[in-house]
């Protein structure tokens, strides 16, 4: 059945600029399907979903600048970014990335840098840290919706 221009026109039907106007055009703001608060963390972020996060931009920057440690600096904040989104497949980087920060600070003696992958490993260990990063599960792939 087709709808003519008329019955759209009249009040409490939905015209065709309703849906593609603008976020701030609708009376009431809190009512748009549009408009979303801007919050920095949403209520459901676990403490560690920020502080681990914050501990690899920390890192980012001593291995960038004091440590000269290019390719571990540059990696670190991708990590934190995707640790940031609550990205599925976090968890397998961040195992990854601090696997290496071990094995460099075993090969060249820098114990803060084993101390740190050490306590980043044992956070990631934490039941709070699973439930924000679940674990990846065997024959997930990219059609499944999975990335």
């Amino acid at each position: 059945m087709r709808t003519t221009s008329r019955e759209i026109d009249e009040p409490g039907n939905a015209a065709w600029w309703d849906y593609v106007a603008l976020p701030l055009s609708y009376p009431d703001v809190g009512k748009s399907p549009y408009h979303r608060p801007l919050r920095l963390t949403p209520p459901a972020r676990p403490g560690i979903a920020v502080v681990l996060p914050a501990a690899l931009v920390v890192y980012a920057a001593f291995a960038l600048g004091v440590a000269r440690w290019w390719i571990s600096g540059l990696a670190a904040p991708v990590i934190a970014l995707l640790l940031w989104r609550l990205h599925p497949r976090a968890r397998f980087a961040a195992y990854i990335f601090f696997s290496v920060v071990m094995l460099r600070g075993l090969a060249t003696r820098r114990w803060g840098a084993l101390a740190f992958a050490l306590a980043a490993v044992a956070l990631m260990q934490t039941p709070t840290a699973r439930r924000a990063w679940p674990r990846l599960r065997r024959g997930r792939t990219r059609g499944d919706g999975f990335c």
